[in-house]
């Protein structure tokens, strides 16, 4: 169980350096087993170390290859990508509003795949040719989501904002 959750590291260190234009055509097992891998993970208990990793590696693969290789009809269906995408959200808010700047830092890294993840969403959504494959109401929980977590970083950007200009007072 523990060993899949290491796996995640490792694979988002290879797909850090893929893009989709470097992957041959073809079907190989590997482009059936990550997508359905991704779904195990995302729907194991998950303790933080592990969402992380998890977090990270969804992250990375949609910054790789898109969100369209975690989608129909790599998957069964969306659910698990929305969940993905929900954990995200999660997560941003948590450690935004409720943790010293100086935690926020040491979580820069988690916080910029997050926000990736959250980039490459929003991308995928305005951007699809064919429009996203997901049912209305997935469309606007998505929407909901999406919203919450940018304004929880709206939120944290200005509070910042404010430190540096009371510092700027001081000075």
């Amino acid at each position: 169980e523990v060993d899949k959750f290491q796996f995640c590291d490792i694979l988002a260190s290879v797909f850090t350096s893929v893009s989709k234009d470097q992957i041959p055509a073809g079907n190989f097992s590997w482009q059936k087993n990550i997508p359905q891998g991704f779904m195990d993970l995302i729907k194991s208990r998950l303790e933080q170390k592990q969402r992380e990793s998890v977090l990270m590696l969804i992250s990375v693969i949609v910054e790789s290859l898109g969100p369209e290789f975690l989608l129909p009809p790599n998957l069964p269906d969306a659910k698990p990508f929305l969940l993905a995408i929900n954990l995200n959200s999660v997560e941003v808010g948590m450690i935004i509003p409720f943790s010293p700047l100086g935690q926020v830092r040491e979580k820069s890294n988690q916080l910029s795949a997050y926000f990736s993840l959250i980039e490459n969403t929003i991308k995928f959504l305005v951007s699809g040719e064919e429009g996203p494959p997901f049912d209305p109401s997935q469309i606007i929980q998505l929407y909901s989501i999406l919203t919450e977590t940018l304004k929880c970083v709206i939120l944290f950007l200005q509070e910042i904002t404010k430190s540096l200009q009371s510092f700027q007072v001081c000075i």
